[in-house]
């Protein structure tokens, strides 16, 4: 396992780092929803699934994967599970890049995840090699374009740089793999300090940036539906 791996690993595996506030995944849930609608009989894999909440509805009719480097974030998402009496998914602790699967998927969930690989084109290409032609990859990523990003960036407190990702070089990458972007959401403005808010009013600040027009568009993060061609 590489050095940034380790790192990455080491803060997830904190999972109060990154669950300290749950209104983020709250609204990626909903876009995500939004963007995939109802889905039955699937084949998903959600990568980085951290503890679950995004896709775990999913599990109710239809075969869903979750893979994440951290063993336990993937016992949280087993616990969310069980709660709900969900006993038909399958966890993988893995990061991306040493996942290997035979399956292919219909849909593939990377929402939070391209902050923290090792190569964001990589990835991508990754991801592609394990969609079914005609299938769905959902993707979020912060646009470096805007000051807000590059200053939540400066004042991160992880032990390692997140990675830099802009609209315009997406759209290269996702180019050069015959992706057709079916839907965009832009969306969240969040600036250091804003966090010692509560999660009902950050919750309620995202969903504004989600659901306002004129707001969103100068949202700091983008979640693309992707078609395979």
């Amino acid at each position: 396992m590489n050095n940034r791996r380790k790192d990455v690993l080491k803060f997830f595996n904190n999972t109060n780092n990154y669950l300290h506030k749950t209104f983020g995944l709250k609204v990626r849930k909903k876009i995500v929803y939004d963007l995939l609608g109802n889905l039955h009989d699937k084949e998903i894999l959600d990568v980085g699934c951290g503890n679950g909440v995004i896709s775990l509805e999913y599990a109710k009719k239809n075969n869903l994967t979750m893979i994440d480097i951290s063993a336990k974030m993937l016992e949280l998402a087993r616990e969310k599970a069980e709660l709900l009496h969900i006993n038909n998914i399958n966890y993988i602790e893995s990061s991306i890049e040493k996942f290997d699967s035979k399956k292919k998927y219909d849909v593939i969930i990377a929402v939070g995840l391209l902050s923290h690989v090792t190569s964001i084109h990589s990835t991508i290409v990754q991801l592609n090699s394990l969609l079914k032609k005609n299938g769905n990859l959902i993707i979020q990523f912060s646009d470096y374009n805007s000051i807000i990003t590059k200053i939540n960036i400066l004042f991160s407190r992880r032990n390692y740089v997140v990675n830099k990702s802009t609209k315009e070089n997406m759209f290269k990458i996702i180019g050069s793999l015959e992706y057709s972007l079916k839907n965009e959401v832009r969306y969240s403005i969040l600036l250091p300090g804003m966090g010692r808010l509560s999660d009902k009013i950050l919750y309620n600040i995202t969903m504004l940036t989600y659901q306002n027009p004129y707001v969103s568009k100068y949202g700091t993060d983008f979640i693309w539906n992707l078609k395979k061609k």
